[in-house]
Formats: C-alpha cells, sequence, structure tokens
C-alpha cells in the first residue's frame, strides 16, 4: 500500500508495475533492461546470481555477494543511485559490456553443478585428510 501511494503521489503508476509474486522472474529479468539490487544488507544475493543468468545489465548497492563478484563500474552506494542508473541510460552499451565480462566469467561457476562439483572436492580431501592423519 505504501508503495502505491508513492507511486500514485509521483505521477508515475503509468511507468511502475508492481507485479507480485512470481515463479518466473528469470522473464522478468530477460525482458528488463536493467536489474536493480538496492538491499541495505544481504547475505549472498540470490537476486545476482538470477541477474548474472537472466538480466541483461545489473547494478547493486554494496552487499555481500555482490561487492565479491561484481566490479566498481556495477556497484553503488545508495546515495547515488538515481546518477549510477541515468548513467547506464546515457552510456547503456558501455555498461553492459562490463556486465557482459561478469556474465561470462561467473555464469558457469554460479551453476548448481559446478557448486556440487567443488563441494564434493572439498568433502573428499577433508576425508582423505582424516583417514591419513590418524
Amino acid at each position: 500500500k505504501h508503495l502505491e501511494d508513492q507511486i500514485d503521489a509521483l505521477g508515475i503508476a503509468k511507468h511502475v508495475t508492481l507485479a507480485g509474486f512470481s515463479d518466473r522472474i528469470h522473464d522478468y529479468l530477460y525482458s528488463a533492461d536493467l536489474q536493480v539490487i538496492s538491499s541495505h544488507s544481504e547475505g549472498f544475493s540470490l537476486a545476482m546470481v538470477e541477474g548474472i543468468f537472466y538480466a541483461p545489465m545489473l547494478l547493486s548497492t554494496k552487499v555481500s555477494g555482490c561487492i565479491e563478484i561484481l566490479p566498481e563500474p556495477l556497484l553503488m552506494g545508495r546515495e547515488e543511485m538515481r546518477v549510477r542508473i541515468e548513467e547506464v541510460y546515457r552510456e547503456y552499451n558501455k555498461c553492459q559490456r562490463v556486465f557482459m565480462n561478469v556474465k561470462q566469467r561467473y555464469r558457469e561457476q554460479l551453476t548448481m553443478e559446478f557448486c556440487s562439483e567443488n563441494y564434493l572436492k572439498v568433502y573428499k580431501e577433508v576425508i582423505w585428510d582424516y583417514h591419513h592423519k590418524k
């Protein structure tokens, strides 16, 4: 309700859609021009992972997960959000190239298969070390 009131007060209702819950977030991200993660704080960001897989462009506040993976040009303080979004609008192709490098670098590393294989390697090393130190 608060967001709806704010949208009405700003006169931007024709530009904003509050879609509600969806289990097809990839469709929204794929069809958007920009995903913005505006969190104050966050654990490892599933929204960022989804963005790397589906969004054409992503900006994020400096929250956990995002600061480890995204380069500085894609990170922002909350106070500079408007300025950074305007920058993306003016220089979309340049900003998108930076994000495409992130996609190419991390897409494979963020798959379930890659993560589970790495966990399995670590578990095997721990078990091997345990049995050989006895």
